[in-house]
């Protein structure tokens, strides 16, 4: 499998490094992205609305509408962020999400319009530069939301769900991919393996020899699904151990550059949304694979 990938990367590379790294050239004043619509592909794609920003008058992106509250609380973090202006569409993962594409671009015939990684058998291969190649934008831009001092926001969470936390006293687990969930017992039993800490999670109650640490993490689970994304990554940071299965929030994580400081990254495959040898983050590797019952 290595050696294959290694060689269609070989043959592909010339193609999509002439495309990719020639310079933007508007052609209109409006730049329409379209990437893959899943909510970590969109959060991927933050850094290039950010890059086009400072080359067009208007930049748009084409997201799935279920994601809008979450796009909307990220990009409003940002003064350029408040300028991109969010496109929501319809999407049925089980026809395919680019079914909508013929229909975007005749909508934005007048525009830039920028498909992100559709079309290609190589995309996995080359993810997660192939967004950037495909969209002129540096590599530097995938790493490029900066954040502020958080350490106010962490608290400002607690009160507001009710939480009683303590930085880096709890852990925190996130097992569920928009293609891959993990099996929480099998986590359990494998990486726990009983120990009497506070776990908590957003969707499995890891119950734990202490009642009152039980209680905090179903109290976790149950106010849970009114988080933000945006919210998760804040109490992943501060936890003293993190666990996820790489997702939107594994996305989130490298594009802020907050990292956990100990953080275990469950990876769906070798290559298809995981990328350390790119992100060079400070995290450990573990196939998903291991956690099969």
């Amino acid at each position: 499998m290595r050696l294959y990938r290694k060689a269609k990367m070989v043959a592909l590379i010339p193609a999509k490094m002439l495309q990719g790294f020639t310079s933007i050239k508007p052609r209109s004043s409006r730049s329409v992205i379209f990437p893959h619509q899943g909510l970590g592909d969109l959060i991927w794609t933050l850094g290039i609305t950010k890059y086009h920003k400072s080359k067009y008058e208007e930049v748009v992106l084409i997201a799935n509408e279920i994601w809008h509250r979450e796009l909307t609380n990220l990009l409003d973090r940002y003064t350029w962020g408040k300028e991109i202006r969010i496109f929501p569409v319809k999407v049925n993962f089980k026809t395919g999400d680019h079914t909508v594409l013929p229909t975007m671009r005749e909508l934005f015939s007048d525009s830039d319009f920028y498909p992100l990684g559709w079309f290609g058998d190589s995309y996995p291969v080359f993810y997660p530069d192939w967004f950037y190649l495909d969209a002129r934008t540096p590599r530097s831009f995938m790493t490029s939301l900066n954040t502020s001092e958080i350490r106010g926001e962490f608290d400002t969470i607690c009160r507001k769900y009710d939480l009683p936390l303590k930085q880096f006293s709890y852990s925190y687990v996130h097992l569920q991919s928009g293609t891959q969930d993990v099996d929480p017992a099998t986590f359990e039993r494998k990486f726990l393996n009983g120990v009497d800490a506070l776990t908590i999670c957003p969707h499995h109650v890891f119950s734990s020899p202490s009642t009152k640490d039980t209680k905090i993490a179903t109290h976790f689970h149950e106010v849970a699904k009114s988080l933000l994304l945006w919210e998760n990554l804040v109490l992943s940071y501060y936890a003293s151990d993190t666990a996820i299965v790489d997702s939107a929030l594994f996305n989130l994580m490298a594009a802020t550059k907050l990292w956990p400081r100990n953080l275990t990254v469950l990876k769906r495959s070798d290559y298809h949304h995981f990328w350390g040898r790119i992100l060079r983050g400070q995290f450990k590797e573990v196939p998903s694979r291991s956690l099969r019952k």
